[in-house]
């Protein structure tokens, strides 16, 4: 209602039809009127020209009071609100994580979906964030998350964070360490294979290599076959 009040109150201002300070001001003298009025003017003036052309036409027009404008405006920038919030309320209650995203970016993005709800009038209790992020994580997470609902009442969102940036940089460890073992194993099967198609050249040269009969006192050459 606040934002929706405010939002009114400055394109009032824009149309020089409501005046923020008038009730401080004093009542001006004679003398001082004109320079009064040419301060409002040029007000007045420099305001129209922040408006847009579709804004000028449509509230500028003969056919609209201050009461009428005032409710108009006041209809146009509350159903914008309820939008916003329907869209931030939906928004929040679709959110779920994907696998190709850190869990942590993730989890600050539900955190800044809470502050839009805050800004629209939704405020979410503490412990309720805390479960709905719980209830986004990955199946991978799930037992992790198990262990989070357990400690809920003595967790705060700071905790939160910082508990999710340790487990997926220990999760990032594990698998940079199970790949490493992985490839290590891989190249020993490599070199094993090599190693034994070396093994089967030298064999062969071996047994073509030329050798002497010892019966005709000639050399004999074996064929490659």
């Amino acid at each position: 209602m606040q934002l929706a009040t405010r939002s009114v109150r400055e394109v009032l201002s824009a149309l020089a039809l409501y005046e923020p300070y008038s009730f401080v001001l004093r009542r001006p003298i004679a003398r001082e009127k004109r320079a009064v009025d040419r301060e409002r003017s040029n007000r007045a003036s420099s305001n129209f020209v922040t408006l847009s052309n579709t804004l000028f036409d449509v509230y500028c027009s003969d056919s609209y009071t201050v009461k009428s404008l005032w409710d108009e405006l006041d209809r146009k920038y509350k159903t914008e609100e309820q939008r916003l919030e329907e869209y931030s309320v939906s928004k929040f209650m679709r959110y779920q994580m994907v696998e190709d995203k850190h869990v942590a970016e993730q989890t600050h993005e539900i955190i800044n979906l809470k502050h839009a709800l805050a800004d629209a009038g939704k405020k979410l209790p503490k412990k309720f964030l805390i479960m709905s992020i719980v209830e986004t994580f990955l199946k991978s997470w799930e037992s992790f998350g198990m262990t989070l609902k357990h400690q809920k009442w003595r967790l705060s969102l700071d905790d939160l964070m910082i508990t999710i940036s340790i487990e997926e940089e220990h999760r990032n460890q594990t698998q940079r360490s199970r790949l490493g073992r992985q490839l290590s194993i891989k190249l020993w099967e490599i070199l094993a294979v090599l190693a034994h198609q070396e093994q089967l050249k030298v064999m062969h040269l071996y047994n073509c290599h030329q050798w002497k009969d010892s019966k005709h006192g000639k050399l004999q050459y074996c064929r490659s076959t």
